[in-house]
């Protein structure tokens, strides 16, 4: 499956540094969030990054958010990291999943990560290859040459 098609007007945009103005939301994702995947990175020994990413609205319903954080009872630290409009100049409405897919690519393009070592938890499992091409293209190569029997 292939990464859907974003709509022109669909523009993520990383919060690190500064929200939308009007765009409201709490301190961690409501309940309404979407589990998307929850990422490990493991680079040393006692040096990995367990990440949950959820998808959700602001208050009023005009973003779709994508926050990082932990879901573990005395983990408090949420934060929303890139976001983008719910609904089009029309009134067209982006798709949770496709929303989803441009968030996270985004996001982690912008952090400028290595592949996670470990996915868990994936609502959307047949994305993570494409977003995984899209990001990190040389560890599809060998992949690629292998299925046409050329060498790398």
């Amino acid at each position: 499956m292939a990464i859907p098609d974003k709509p022109d007007w669909f523009k993520p945009r990383t919060l690190y540094f500064r929200r939308p103005r009007g765009m409201r939301c709490g301190r961690r994702p409501g309940p309404g969030g979407i589990d998307v995947v929850d990422a490990v990175w493991c680079w040393y020994s006692g040096g990995d990054r367990k990440t949950s990413y959820v998808l959700n609205t602001d208050l009023d319903g005009k973003y779709w958010i994508l926050w990082d954080g932990d879901w573990r009872p005395n983990s408090v630290k949420w934060t929303p990291v890139v976001c983008g409009l719910r609904r089009g100049p029309a009134g067209e409405e982006i798709t949770p999943q496709t929303a989803a897919a441009h968030l996270l690519l985004e996001a982690w393009s912008e952090e400028n990560l290595d592949p996670p070592m470990e996915f868990r938890n994936l609502i959307y499992p047949e994305l993570l290859d494409d977003i995984g091409r899209e990001l990190w293209p040389s560890l599809y190569e060998d992949e690629a040459d292998q299925q046409t029997g050329e060498p790398s």
